[in-house]
C-alpha cells in the first residue's frame, strides 16, 4: 500500500483531512464566542476527520465499493446522526 500526499491541483486531488480540519475550524469561527471551547474545537476538528477513517479499511482488503469501503456506511446520515450524540 502506498501512501501519496497529492499537493498539486489536477484531475485526480481530492480533499485530505487536513482541509477537512481547516475548514471545521474556519466554520466553528462563525460560532458564539462562548461556545468556542476546547472541546468545541477538538469535537469539530474530529468529526470533520473520522468520516475518512474509512480507507483504513483499504489495508484489511475492503474494498472501495463494499459498504464498509471509502464513502460507504462512516459517509451516511445515519453515521452523522449516531455520532452527534457523542458530544453530550
Amino acid at each position: 500500500m502506498v501512501w501519496k500526499s497529492k499537493l498539486h491541483v489536477g484531475e485526480n486531488t481530492m480533499a485530505s483531512w487536513l482541509t477537512h480540519a481547516f475548514l471545521a475550524g474556519a466554520l466553528g469561527t462563525d460560532q458564539p464566542f462562548h461556545i468556542r471551547t476546547t472541546r468545541f474545537w477538538v469535537f469539530s476538528i474530529f468529526c470533520s476527520i473520522v468520516p475518512d477513517a474509512d480507507v483504513l479499511g483499504y489495508a484489511w482488503g475492503i474494498e472501495y465499493s463494499h459498504v464498509l469501503g471509502h464513502r460507504g456506511l462512516m459517509h451516511s446520515l445515519c453515521f452523522a446522526f449516531g455520532l452527534g450524540p457523542v458530544k453530550k
